[in-house]
């Protein structure tokens, strides 16, 4: 299970062009994946990446892909 968890620190690498104040930013604001926090440190699920990933498509900026 926990190999399907990754950390916040690492999700720049995941997702390219981002850095962790994005990250931290999107969590703020509610605009990113959903995410785990144990304890004090915050993990992304491959499979809620995945699914934001699938959500933020589109051909054109008016138009998302249905």
């Amino acid at each position: 299970m926990t190999t399907d968890l990754i950390p916040a620190s690492q999700m720049k690498s995941v997702v390219p062009g981002t850095t962790d104040q994005t990250w931290a930013a999107m969590r703020h604001k509610g605009t990113g994946p959903r995410y785990v926090k144990l304890g004090r440190k915050v993990y992304y699920r491959r499979a809620d990446v995945q699914a934001w990933i699938e959500a933020n498509v589109f051909t054109r900026p008016d138009r998302p892909v249905v």
